[in-house]
């Protein structure tokens, strides 16, 4: 007997955990700056530096990168720094050699004034932590023997088909107005992708988005003076790749790494240039779907098999949708003097994913931060915060159960105060992938023996059989020593097809 086989790649999710975490710290301005009189904002970043698999548990560390834009007696002026952290994730049948996730998210983030020269940074955080293994099986698709007798089955599986961490620069110079005043110094900055796109080809990923400047700065020429300036600059490139393709499914995480605005004098002395950096860390995985033919089962009449079986865990690719989810809504206004919106940002929170019946609804919210100017001449910066509940449904999933692996991209924010409310619209896209867990038995090897002569002495030559609701002919087949095919024949039967109380003639063929 020869037997043919295949290597079978798969990948599956051996577990999620998600934790919540706390990190406070208490921190005193430096000498070079001013004393606190009033918060404006404070804003925050999650970096995640590491994350080591052991047997068992996950380790995960980083840092809160926190910013406080504070009014002082003159105008106003930031502090930043950082608070690290290190957590041990409990994972059950977690290895070194598994591969892992951590999306972090801040929840919140709150900074409290001791004094004019101290603050408390308190910060929220949850990390999504996901663990996947790759395993290769043989698998036997054909037998070569006579009197044999084969049942195939399809088996379509997910396959981890390329891998790849990678860096994306953004480098870019402004410039201030040409009617404005010189610049002093940069009191405040906000630098953010938006409306980002992220499309993988062959061999390739392309990327483009527009990037939103806004800084506050000081004016050299005026005491104590205030200026703001925002721009967009569109950016487009690329990330070569190995081993991807266009019909691939992408899972992209892109997270800021590092970014900076400094100023510099242009061409006539004035300063009045602005040098843009943004680094992103762009995390790239992309998974095929594979489709083998394999032997589910066999027998012979007239020799004994053994078929060597081992259950595999896996995963099945059930959807792959983009969408676009708008959201949109009306707050009334803090303050009563705002003059114009200097500058808005948001955030988008993946909550929850319910499945109900045939549709899926993606349950989330957008923290939407926005900074305007006020008619105040002592305090002239203001800051609100928003929340913005969605949820977008996703329809033809049948009930089961499904991973799902969820994330939001290309968020556009727009900010006008009308009257006395504060117009919020939010634009965003909604990047879902849906997978199955599943365990599949496949037969690593069959090995040739003697027939179960007993078994065959005691058949009878002739047998009438009833059907009952789960047979097959198969079945029918492998039980009183003969072939799917005499059945048939005997029968008169066009198809395997049958119905429960279906009366049939089987003849023995050993």
């Amino acid at each position: 007997m020869e037997t043919d086989k295949k290597t079978i790649h798969m990948s599956c999710t051996k577990g999620k955990e998600e934790i919540m975490i706390t990190v406070d710290d208490d921190y005193i301005l430096s000498e070079n700056k001013p004393d606190i009189k009033g918060k404006i904002k404070e804003c925050g970043d999650i970096h995640i530096e590491k994350v080591r698999g052991m047997e068992g548990r996950i380790s995960v560390a980083g840092y809160l990168h926190y910013q406080l834009l504070y009014s002082t007696q003159n105008g106003c002026d930031c502090m930043e720094g950082k608070i690290p952290f290190e957590e041990i994730i409990a994972m059950e049948n977690v290895t070194p050699q598994d591969i892992l996730k951590c999306l972090p998210f801040l929840e919140d983030i709150s900074i409290h004034i001791i004094h004019a020269r101290k603050i408390s940074v308190k910060a929220l955080i949850r990390l999504n932590v996901t663990a996947k293994a790759l395993c290769s099986r043989d698998a036997v698709n054909e037998l070569h023997m006579e009197n044999l007798q084969c049942r195939k089955k399809k088996l379509d599986v997910m396959n981890l088909m390329s891998s790849q961490k990678d860096i994306y620069r953004i480098r870019e110079s402004i410039s201030l107005p040409s009617t404005g005043d010189s610049a002093g110094k940069i009191l405040w900055y906000e630098l953010q992708p938006e409306s980002m796109e992220l499309r993988l080809r062959d061999g390739e990923l392309a990327i483009k988005g527009d990037l939103s400047v806004f800084c506050i700065y000081s004016s050299m020429q005026e005491e104590n003076g205030i200026n703001y300036h925002s721009e967009k600059i569109p950016f487009s490139g690329k990330i070569v790749m190995n081993n991807s393709e266009q019909e691939s499914y992408p899972d992209i995480d892109v997270s800021i790494s590092e970014k900076s605005l400094t100023l510099r004098p242009d061409s006539n002395g004035e300063m009045k240039l602005l040098d843009i950096e943004m680094i992103l860390d762009v995390d790239i995985k992309a998974y095929g779907e594979e489709c083998h033919e394999i032997l589910e089962d066999a027998y012979s009449p007239t020799c004994g098999l053994k078929l060597q079986k081992e259950s595999v865990a896996c995963e099945a690719i059930i959807m792959k949708n983009n969408m676009q989810c708008r959201v949109e809504q009306q707050f009334r206004t803090r303050d009563d003097d705002i003059m114009q919106v200097l500058n808005s940002a948001g955030t988008v929170y993946i909550e929850d994913v319910i499945n109900n019946k045939d549709q899926i609804t993606v349950e989330g919210s957008i923290t939407v931060d926005v900074l305007y100017q006020k008619a105040d001449g002592d305090n002239p910066i203001g800051h609100a915060r928003y929340r913005l509940p969605f949820g977008q449904k996703i329809e033809g999933v049948e009930p089961g159960e499904y991973l799902y692996n969820c994330k939001a991209e290309g968020l556009k924010v727009n900010v006008e105060v009308v009257g006395e409310e504060m117009d919020i619209k939010c634009v965003l896209g909604i990047d879902m992938m849906i997978t199955k867990p599943i365990t599949e038995n496949i037969i690593n090897d069959v090995l040739e023996g003697e027939p179960d002569y007993d078994r065959i002495k005691n058949l009878p030559g002739i047998t009438g059989y009833i059907t009952k609701s789960d047979d097959t002919l198969w079945d029918i087949a492998k039980r009183y020593g003969t072939t799917v095919n005499k059945i048939m024949e005997t029968n008169n039967l066009a198809s395997e097809d049958i119905k429960t109380g279906m009366k049939l003639l089987v003849v023995k063929s050993c």
